[in-house]
């Protein structure tokens, strides 16, 4: 709320001081600035104080004369003199075309996140780094390809005899698919306690399980809606009739320096339209609800109940302690009482580490022992006396002590980043995270998929074909897990984190081909918008194409500083989860500290350039249609010229710029090149999310 107070005060700012500053004692309010200092220019008679169109110097005012000089400027036309005055009927007609219908459109930029200030950032961050939510969208939508790719060997690569003897398969692996590919605006974990995970893949009733996930998530997810159609067309048809109509006067300064500054909107055309064809969830806890919503059966025989193998969950925080027995409640589970607690510790003040051992995490009785990583070790003897064929219903499981286990933090910010964070713009950080869990899943059911393609029982031994699949699939908790590629071994088990020597090749070739994508899009519009405002006369970098390019640049470096974090979020995480792995976890070391303190340093910087440069660029905006460019420094170009070389363009004709326009053809190629780059980034999310053959 209070980033949300301190933008409006910025603009409020902005609009009464330089209203004010027009009627200060001795200065004088105009209505045109450049036409009230070309009259002054010609009525001084000055003597080499004119110029030409490249800048040189004049000795007498002629028909080749374009302007002034800076120094003579400041001397008749200076703050002391005139300014120009604040119409506001002209500065909300200017606003109204060419600035408020991309303002109106970032409604449809993709929030979800959690909360309000979640929200907020979102919109900041979207704003200030156009190249950050083009990443993110893009990496979504190459993951979403590649899930696709990889589930359809394991879907439909298979003889018509096994899809029919085996027609619980086929609509796992979908819902799988399904729950992968829709679910990246969450941090996902996959968790090997009590034999979950295996018994989610293999056991045919939780085909039930895995079709709900599927039914729920598509009833929230956020469809192409009339409201996003209308404000799409709105936005691009305004900008495409304002720029058709401007063009007959792109002998106006003034109309050629409104469409520079228009063009930097465009990249939220393609990015509005991406995230609905990518696909994001309608709130930010749908996914939760959809994978604790529907019960699932641990055993074959047992009760349902709410499943353990995947949660909603970043970090290292422990597995949630989910009911086990049935209680008559109408859904079919215990109440959510436990999921709430665990809710609540979760969002708790962080426990320090220093002190924690894993011993900490105890069942009150002997049997079942969760690490802070979410693993399991269970004793052979409980595993053996409760086999997945048992008759007897599934004892319900042990009181567990659960240790507000938080992810380490500095300055009161997590360690673990963005990539805990809700929300479709923080996708960014969840590239590897997210692939580990896919890569997991997708192993299982493909190892699944081969082993029963080859009519390999679970319990090992020969196939007999007069028994039913439940005899089929029956088998101990380890038999289970080594029937889906799992490993019983508890040193051997998939941790949250993978090792950078662990991921596959195939995800850093989705990260570069997403940082393209980001970069076209990003410098795609802002670059010719500073060609632009560069080439227009006075030619040069002055206050508008200078602002456009501190907006680029800004917007890059925020997005790849905040790339950077996420590797060392990765990499201090990876120390943090090697050093609870030891029976007797010992102090951080203090390359750790270090990595942690400069991942959290260089996610904050990050935010705070694209929170700043998201101000910047409105205020640009703003000071653009209000005319508060319009004085002897802006105009000058005075960053590329300087003080000597600067001068001022006053007395050509509105012909003379247009035929200059034409014959650069900056002005039509800037905006044709704006148009093309997101209609053909309007394009490529569409064909990416377009279903594989």
């Amino acid at each position: 709320m209070a980033l949300q107070n301190s933008y409006f005060m910025v603009i409020a700012l902005i609009f009464f001081g330089f209203t004010n500053a027009a009627v200060d004692t001795g200065v004088v309010g105009v209505s045109s600035w450049q036409d009230e200092c070309a009259k002054r220019a010609v009525a001084s008679n000055i003597t080499g104080g004119f110029v030409d169109q490249f800048g040189n110097r004049m000795t007498s005012f002629n028909n080749e004369t374009w302007g002034i000089t800076k120094a003579t400027c400041y001397d008749i036309c200076g703050w002391g003199t005139i300014r120009q005055s604040i119409d506001f009927g002209t500065v909300a007609n200017s606003i109204t075309i060419w600035l408020l219908p991309w303002i109106s459109l970032t409604a449809q930029l993709p929030y979800e996140a959690d909360g309000f200030s979640a929200n907020l950032m979102s919109l900041l961050l979207a704003i200030g780094s156009p190249a950050l939510i083009t990443f993110s969208l893009a990496i979504t939508a190459f993951n979403r390809r590649w899930i696709r790719k990889r589930f359809t060997v394991s879907a439909n690569n298979l003889p018509l005899k096994f899809d029919s003897k085996f027609s619980h398969f086929k609509p796992a692996v979908e819902g799988a698919q399904f729950l992968l590919e829709k679910a990246q605006q969450v941090p996902l974990r996959c968790s090997e306690v009590e034999g979950w995970l295996s018994s989610l893949i293999v056991l045919p009733q939780n085909r039930h399980w895995w079709t709900g996930v599927m039914e729920d998530l598509t009833k929230t997810r956020r469809d192409l809606t009339f409201s996003l159609i209308a404000q799409l067309l709105f936005a691009v048809l305004a900008y495409i009739f304002t720029v058709v109509e401007a063009f007959p006067q792109s002998g106006s300064l003034t109309n050629a320096t409104q469409m520079s500054a228009s063009g930097l909107w465009a990249w939220m055309v393609p990015i509005c339209a991406g995230w609905v064809f990518v696909g994001t969830q309608i709130n930010a806890d749908t996914a939760a609800q959809a994978l604790r919503r529907t019960p699932a059966h641990k055993t074959l025989d047992g009760p349902e109940q709410r499943q353990g193998g995947i949660r909603c969950s970043g970090g290292l925080n422990p597995v949630v302690p989910y009911a086990t027995e049935l209680d008559g409640e109408p859904n079919g589970l215990r109440n959510d009482q436990e999921y709430e607690e665990h809710e609540t510790l979760r969002h708790a003040p962080p426990k320090s580490l220093q002190s924690f051992q894993l011993g900490e995490i105890r069942p009150h009785s002997q049997g079942l022992s969760e690490t802070a990583l979410g693993a399991s070790n269970t004793s052979g003897s409980r595993r053996q006396s409760h086999s997945i064929n048992s008759q007897a219903p599934f004892p319900p499981r042990p009181a567990v002590k659960i240790v507000n286990l938080e992810d380490p933090h500095w300055l009161g910010r997590s360690v673990a980043g963005d990539e805990q964070k809700e929300g479709p713009i923080f996708n960014y950080a969840r590239f590897i995270t997210w692939w580990w869990v896919a890569d997991t899943i997708e192993r299982c059911f493909a190892k699944t998929a081969e082993n029963l393609h080859a009519e390999n029982p679970v319990a090992g031994g020969q196939w007999d074909h007069n028994n039913g699949v439940n005899d089929i699939l029956s088998g101990t908790v380890e038999e289970l897990e080594a029937y889906c590629g799992l490993t019983p071994d508890q040193q051997n088990r998939r941790l949250a984190y993978a090792g950078f020597a662990q991921v596959d090749s195939a995800v850093w070739m989705r990260v570069l081909s997403a940082a393209v994508v980001a970069i076209i899009i990003q410098w795609g519009t802002t670059g010719p918008s500073i060609i632009i405002a560069f080439l227009t006369p006075t030619i040069g970098l002055g206050c508008r194409s200078g602002s456009y390019l501190i907006y680029g640049c800004a917007a890059t470096l925020s997005w790849v500083t905040l790339l950077i974090s996420v590797f060392l979020s990765h990499a201090a995480m990876l120390r943090e989860q090697s050093r609870l792995q030891c029976s007797s976890p010992a102090e951080r070391s203090i390359g750790q500290v270090i990595l942690e303190r400069m991942a959290v340093a260089t996610r904050v910087l990050g935010k705070w350039i694209a929170v700043i440069n998201a101000l910047w660029i409105l205020g640009s905006s703003l000071m653009e249609y209000m005319g508060i460019y319009e004085n002897c420094w802006c105009d000058s170009s005075n960053l590329s010229l300087g003080e000597a070389r600067g001068y001022v363009t006053l007395f050509p004709s509105s012909l003379e710029i247009a035929q200059q326009a034409v014959t650069k053809g900056y002005l039509a190629g800037g905006v044709a090149f704006s148009i093309l780059v997101f209609g053909l980034a309007s394009l490529f999310f569409l064909f990416a999310s377009w279903p594989l053959r």
